[in-house]
């Protein structure tokens, strides 16, 4: 299956799209159309859901303190200007209810904003045609976290119990195959579940995939949540990342500050010789 993170503004709109869209047929396949922060948290006011959501960016199109696209080149550049709206999984509401839920501390999202200055990162997660990727900064604290974490995880994965049904719930920490080829067991947690499938964020990548929900296992000690996330979120100042895949790349630059509307992002500056 596959699925989607939309921003349609506001509660008014979100309620349209639901009551439009979901359960219809679209080339032959159903529609399952739902909103992420009512859905996970009960019924509540609809006027409530406006305010806490993460507010949308609002900026003057002529500034210079926003991320946009690269002008083509031999283009003159006129005075529109594209705008990115920050990947939902990126957003303080939604970092702020996993590390909650996993960590039962939200301490990271404040420390790990506090970079600056020169730094390495090893991107794992892009979105083509966008600023916004998921890196790790690559310092010898990260590398022996990352080396005990993984290798805590490959001891006990295969003694790991898979999640009952009724045991794979939205909001849920667990551990899953990591796509691709690896075969590597990594943290995980359940963003939303749709029938016998799960939307799961990992969390030391960034990437988001939609799994059977049969496939998850348990991982509910919390020695395996000692580690923070390996990964975190930063923004190009300039320019935006290709269609390529760029897991593994290292991209070397400098931490110069953060994004105007989600703080916890760090805004990267790419050196020339990269």
């Amino acid at each position: 299956g596959s699925f989607a993170f939309v921003d349609v503004g506001n509660p008014q709109n979100m309620t349209l799209a639901v009551s439009h869209i979901n359960n219809t047929i679209y080339c032959g396949r159903r529609l399952i159309v739902r909103d992420l922060v009512k859905s996970r948290s009960g019924d509540r006011p609809l006027e409530l859901l406006d305010q806490e959501l993460p507010p949308l960016e609002k900026v003057d199109k002529d500034s210079d303190k926003v991320p946009r696209a690269v002008p083509c080149p031999g283009r003159s550049r006129d005075r529109s200007e594209t705008i990115y709206a920050v990947p939902l999984e990126m957003r303080s509401l939604l970092q702020v209810e996993m590390l909650s839920s996993c960590f039962k501390t939200t301490e990271w999202i404040v420390e790990s904003a506090r970079v600056r200055g020169e730094v390495g990162l090893m991107v794992m997660e892009t979105f083509p045609q966008m600023p916004f990727f998921w890196a790790m900064n690559l310092t010898p604290e990260t590398y022996v976290k990352m080396c005990q974490l993984f290798n805590a995880l490959s001891v006990v994965t295969q003694d790991q119990p898979f999640l009952t049904k009724a045991e794979v719930q939205r909001g849920r920490r667990c551990m899953a195959e990591y796509p691709g080829e690896s075969g590597d067991w990594n943290r995980c947690w359940i963003v939303d579940v749709v029938e016998n499938k799960v939307v799961l964020l990992y969390v030391d990548s960034g990437n988001t995939a939609c799994v059977p929900a049969a496939a998850l296992k348990s991982l509910d000690n919390d020695e395996f949540w000692d580690v923070p996330p390996l990964v975190q979120p930063f923004v190009l100042h300039q320019g935006v990342l290709g269609n390529q895949k760029m897991d593994g790349t290292i991209l070397k630059g400098t931490v110069i500050g953060c994004h105007e509307a989600e703080p916890h992002i760090l805004k990267f500056s790419q050196s020339d010789d990269n």
